[in-house]
């Protein structure tokens, strides 16, 4: 019964009329014409006399002028690489400590540990997010390389 309801609903969606639209009787391709300014326009080659024109003689005229990419481009993408791989090895050496560190601290048995291990884990984790933003500085140096560079 579901699927009846459901299938009658998107009929009567699909037949009802939109609130702006306009009749068929008012809007005419009289009142409207079409334009075709837009588009390209290709002509029949000199001395063809097929209605028809070749494909290897369409060519666009369109023709984008690339600036030579420059040093400063090249260096700003392979520092930003460089930057993310290093600063991400960083950070995973720190998170690695900081969790081992953690679980010294939630198994010690040493009330007297217990506030410089936590101290310990949260400066390693401090150094760890440090890693991470320098990963992610690397990263935009690289994607504004290629935004803006060719």
């Amino acid at each position: 019964m579901r699927p009846l309801r459901h299938s009658l609903l998107l009929l009567m969606f699909a037949l009802a009329p939109l609130a702006a639209e306009q009749t068929d009787t008012v809007y005419t391709a009289a009142t409207e014409p079409i334009s075709f300014t837009l588009l390209p326009l290709w002509t029949i080659p000199e001395g063809l006399t097929v209605p028809a024109a070749l494909p290897d003689t369409l060519f666009l005229a369109l023709q984008v002028d690339k600036a030579p990419r420059s040093k400063w481009v090249r260096r700003q993408r392979w520092l930003g690489l460089s930057m993310a791989l290093f600063f991400s090895a960083v950070s995973y050496h720190y998170q690695r400590e900081a969790d081992a560190t953690y679980q010294t601290y939630r198994t010690t048995g040493n009330v007297g540990e217990l506030d410089a291990l936590f101290r310990e884990t949260q400066r390693l984790d401090r150094l760890a997010a440090w890693g991470y933003l320098g990963a992610e500085v690397g990263l935009v140096l690289v994607t504004i390389s290629f935004i803006f560079g060719p």
